[in-house]
């Protein structure tokens, strides 16, 4: 073989797909596909759909097109539709077959379905969630199932059928705006976002936010934003996205003993409180940092971990 076709069909195998390396391949492809919402559909559940139609573009750069149902004529553009609801919502869908699976109304808190089949109007892939959570990691999954190329979408499995349900009812990370960090400080509201919706797209339901005093430097030369402003943006993206908001909040004040620390603490924690979209839960530390060890025990700290 010479040396020109080798580099040619190289290169044509490592930007191809797998899928369309075999011949005998089985799924759905999703280059002519509708995205068809359920009525009546909440913010955060547009913004789930938006999830969707936003991430696969990025990957392949076909822009699916989101339509309502009471006024859709997307099934009859489009080779495959998307159905995208919550279990309250599908029973307003006009297609049935998937809304009265038994798995459906057994679907627990935060937990989805994917199914996928065939009728008169062409192929259908439909993502069915417990809540409005349940269906922003039912996106996350089928996002993470379609195998993406230049101009290229396609879902190797069919038929689609997975029912999900978390494991573990706290799922959350830390997200530090901090210098400390020696990355996140640097990082602009834009790319939280979409950082923040990766999290989601894996299961993510909760983030912990630090405040703007902890053991850390008040101030880095990488701050897009002042500390207390980006922690209003990134409570807001949170919220977006329907996910629990905490904050890690250390007791940095010496002596709480003093009515006039406890004063002045309140109106400083108070603040950040009145500031933020949403606060789900609060975290003080015992100690590592802060100064709130337990009785008894002088000199000793619990470490926050």
């Amino acid at each position: 073989m010479k040396r020109r076709k080798f580099l040619k069909l190289a290169t044509a195998a490592a930007i191809t797909p797998q899928w369309m390396l075999a011949q005998n391949s089985v799924g759905i492809d999703l280059q002519n596909c509708g995205v068809v919402l359920g009525p009546s559909a909440t913010g955060r559940i547009s913004k789930s759909a938006q999830v969707l139609v936003e991430e696969a573009e990025k990957r392949c750069g076909i822009r699916w097109p989101i339509q309502n149902t009471a006024t859709s004529n997307t099934k009859a553009n489009a080779l495959v539709t998307v159905y995208l609801a919550t279990r309250q919502s599908a029973e307003k869908l006009e297609h049935r077959e998937f809304t009265s699976v038994p798995e459906l109304h057994r679907l627990r808190e935060e937990g989805f379905l994917l199914r996928s089949g065939r009728d008169s109007d062409g192929e259908w892939i439909a993502v069915l969630g417990a809540d409005e959570r349940g269906f922003l990691f039912g996106v996350g999954k089928l996002l993470r199932l379609i195998d993406f190329g230049r101009q290229q979408a396609y879902l190797p499995i069919s038929p689609l059928d997975i029912v999900s349900h978390p494991e573990y009812r706290l799922r959350g990370q830390q997200l530090g705006y901090r210098p400390k960090s020696n990355a996140y400080d640097a990082w602009s509201v834009e790319m939280w976002d979409q950082y923040i919706r990766d999290l989601a797209i894996f299961g993510t339901n909760a983030i912990e936010l630090v405040p703007p005093r902890s053991d850390d430097l008040p101030d880095s030369p990488h701050f897009p934003l002042p500390p207390d402003r980006m922690m209003v943006e990134m409570s807001r993206i949170a919220d977006s996205y329907g996910l629990d908001v905490w904050i890690w909040y250390p007791a940095m004040d010496r002596d709480y003993s003093n009515p006039a620390t406890v004063k002045s603490a309140l109106k400083e924690w108070g603040r950040i409180f009145a500031m933020l979209p949403r606060v789900d839960a609060v975290f003080v530390p015992g100690g590592d940092p802060g100064h709130t060890e337990p009785p008894g025990m002088p000199g000793k700290s619990c470490t926050s971990g």
